[in-house]
């Protein structure tokens, strides 16, 4: 019975001149038939039982990546079975027997992966597969597509990564079933125009080309197009082509670039923005439909939003140069985390602090030198406020912010701490609390005895004599 372990397509019959016979027939154009005797019934018909088992299982996917091949092994081509192929990083090879020129042979082919193979030049052949619906060729050396791409009507999916690319061939727009398309690290300039005809497709994913202009003028041409990332390119410049706002950008990344200015207020329906590490001095956006902002690691001095974002829940802008919170932000009656550590603020607005809403407040290494008073209960989760200038620490902090469980001041010059509770049972819920770096004495400690919770306590470097053991 090795014929079956060999075999991964087969039809099995019971052989009627020969007595507890199995005919083990093999698919394909050099296909073979096995005849195999069995002394009893029973044991025939258990292995055939086993062999219609097996032959039930077809096999449809295909994993041979990381294999060195430089063909397809030849026994696959009997299988009429397979519809997804994994042939990445492998050294595959045009013109040989089991070679990329042959791979039409598999008449049933959907998926089929060939990155990392160095190929150079695109295998033009593959343009005869007209079953496939999923193509990755990322990091295959690749500078143009042919233009017979555009005969692969029935793709969905076209993964183009890590290649030389420039440009994308017209013929690539009667792609119309297109509905993923990624062309990162390459050396584009500009976004490819072709885009505009492949309206299946939501997504421009570019990161690492070479663009350095930021034109919103062919975006808004692109109505079908909501997510748009553009990280680690080269821009500098943003241009618009007239003052007709875009409607349908909702997602927009342009992390690691080089902008210094960045007027987005024409994306009223802009949802989320990461434009970390860039050199922005002035940031303005539509505040619509915006949720979330992350702008650290700037030089800004102004975020302009208008109107108030409503709906907005995280605003990120840590490693700027802001010299206060913007009035926008107080006001944003949604917001859950705020994030402006690493600025020049010498305050946290009133507005903010008791924010019926914010559970996350990031403000260290500014120059804050005290804290507003807490008049009414607010859900604040987490309060960092190390690095600053504080002397104090607001009365009703702990009495207030019942949901506090986790507070840094670390590195200030904190000399009392205020009580847990106003009552004698605390209702505190804090559990790490970072108190390093300060002028704090024996006095705090029975303090610190009413947060019953409590899991992690740093009180190095201040002006303790004693501390009690229990």
């Amino acid at each position: 019975m090795t014929y079956q372990s060999e075999m991964s397509d087969k039809d099995v019959e019971e052989v009627k001149r020969r007595q507890h016979s199995l005919a083990f027939s093999s698919a394909g154009a050099q296909a073979q038939t096995y005849h195999v005797s069995f002394e009893t019934l029973a044991e025939c018909q258990r292995w055939q039982r086993q062999a219609s088992k097996v032959v039930s299982q077809r096999i449809s996917t295909v994993d041979l990546s990381c294999y060195s091949l430089e063909e397809v092994p030849e026994h696959l081509f009997y299988s009429q079975d397979i519809t997804y192929l994994n042939l990445r990083h492998n050294f595959m090879q045009l013109e040989r027997p089991g070679g990329l020129d042959t791979l039409y042979r598999f008449s049933q082919l959907k998926g089929l992966n060939l990155s990392h193979n160095k190929l150079g030049l695109f295998p033009v052949l593959l343009c005869e597969i007209s079953t496939l619906t999923e193509l990755n060729l990322s990091c295959n050396g690749f500078h143009d597509l042919p233009s017979q791409v555009g005969s692969l009507l029935n793709l969905q999916t076209l993964c183009l990564d890590g290649n030389f690319l420039t440009t994308l061939p017209e013929e690539l727009g009667n792609l119309q079933q297109l509905s993923s398309l990624g062309i990162s690290f390459n050396n584009f300039s500009q976004i490819p125009e072709v885009y505009e005809k492949l309206t299946m497709l939501d997504k421009v994913v570019m990161a690492g080309n070479r663009l350095e202009v930021l034109n919103l003028g062919v975006l808004n041409r692109m109505s079908h197009i909501k997510h748009v990332d553009l990280r680690m390119n080269h821009l500098k410049t943003m241009v618009t082509e007239n003052l007709e706002g875009n409607k349908y950008i909702t997602h927009m990344d342009l992390r690691d670039n080089q902008l210094a200015d960045l007027d987005l207020s024409s994306l009223c329906s802009l949802e989320q923005l990461h434009c970390e590490r860039n050199q922005l001095r002035e940031l303005t956006l539509s505040g619509f439909s915006l949720r979330t902002l992350y702008a650290s690691s700037n030089r800004l001095t102004a975020v302009n939003v208008y109107p108030v974002p409503s709906q907005l829940t995280s605003l990120e802008l840590s490693r700027n140069l802001l010299e206060c919170v913007p009035d926008w932000a107080c006001e944003a009656k949604k917001m859950e985390i705020l994030d402006v550590s690493y600025n020049l603020l010498t305050e946290v607005p009133m507005r903010i602090l008791s924010s019926l809403s914010l559970r996350k407040l990031m403000a260290g290494h500014n120059q804050v030198q005290s804290l507003p008073e807490l008049v009414e209960h607010i859900p604040l989760e987490a309060l960092d406020i190390q690095h600053n200038l504080l002397t104090r620490l607001p009365d009703t902090l702990f009495s207030k912010a019942l949901n506090l469980r986790y507070l840094n001041a670390s590195a200030n010059s904190l000399e009392s701490l205020p009580s847990a509770g106003a009552g004698e049972e605390s209702l505190s819920a804090l559990q790490l609390l970072y108190l390093t770096n300060n002028l704090l004495t024996d006095q705090c400690v029975p303090v610190l005895v009413g947060h019953p919770h409590l899991r992690i306590l740093h009180l190095a470097n201040n002006q303790l004599q004693t501390f009690p053991a229990r």
